[in-house]
């Protein structure tokens, strides 16, 4: 099974990690002693609150095994159990919003929410990322990671990628595109909003659709051009912003309360 990782021993039983680096999603198949004649020891658990996406993904790992070996799922309440003997998709994404929705509530550390298209288009960009780079490679156009961040003023949980020297570069779907190391007059690390910049760079930085929808710059000799277009928006800087770790993000749609 893609991304799922060589086993390793643990308290309990043997762990066996799922985790998808261009992604960051990850959860666990723990084997563990049965108490009862027909269960077969094996759990799946993943660490909560997470944004959908994680449950997008990692999920199907689950139902696969599942059907692959012909078990029905049982999903651990505090207060109890519910047997699914025929697991589908949908009852697990169900079961684990509410999960989710649970651990949101009971989390110590501060927690934002997103948007779930928001960061559904940052987990699909990061799925395909690596694909754009050997497409673009021969180009010598960079494809920098999308990463989110809260705009502290608004609150607002965003995409943020990494403009390097204004070079060659297929950018995500983005909120925000900060500077790094750009030509004077510019500073680095100046912050614009995507969409202000991309559209003061027309047509030096155009829209691409497909194989998913993301900017493109892959003139050479234009430096100095668009210098003069960015020169002319009004920069924020890392201070308005904090970097956020997927643990701290969930959305609407992971949560039973949206469903």
């Amino acid at each position: 099974m893609e991304n799922l990782k060589a086993c390793e021993d643990g308290e309990t039983g043997k762990r066996c990690p799922y985790f998808n680096e261009a992604t960051g999603v990850e959860a666990r198949f723990v084997s563990y002693r049965p108490e009862f004649g027909d269960e077969v020891g094996v759990a799946f658990e993943m660490t909560l609150p997470r944004p959908t996406f994680f449950a997008l993904e990692a999920l199907p790992a689950a139902l696969c095994v599942a059907r692959e070996k012909r078990l029905g799922i049982e999903v651990l309440y505090q207060d109890g159990s519910q047997f699914y003997p025929n697991p589908s998709f949908e009852e697990m994404l169900n079961e684990w919003r509410r999960a989710n929705e649970l651990a949101v509530g009971k989390n110590g550390r501060a927690l934002q929410q997103g948007s779930a298209d928001t960061l559904e288009s940052m987990w699909e960009f990061a799925i395909v990322r690596h694909d754009l780079a050997r497409r673009y490679g021969r180009g010598r156009v960079e494809v920098p990671e999308l990463y989110p961040v809260l705009h502290k003023r608004s609150k607002t949980v965003g995409r943020m990628v990494d403009w390097e020297g204004l070079g060659k570069v297929a950018l995500g779907e983005s909120d925000w595109i900060r500077l790094i190391d750009p030509p004077k007059p510019l500073k680095d690390g100046a912050i614009y909003s995507t969409e202000e910049l991309t559209v003061a760079c027309k047509p030096l930085v155009r829209t691409v659709p497909q194989p998913i929808f993301h900017f493109l710059c892959d003139k050479s000799k234009i430096k100095s051009e668009l210098v003069e277009r960015i020169e002319t928006l009004k920069p924020l800087t890392m201070r308005s912003f904090e970097t956020l770790e997927l643990g701290q993000i969930y959305d609407e749609e992971g949560v039973t309360s949206a469903c």
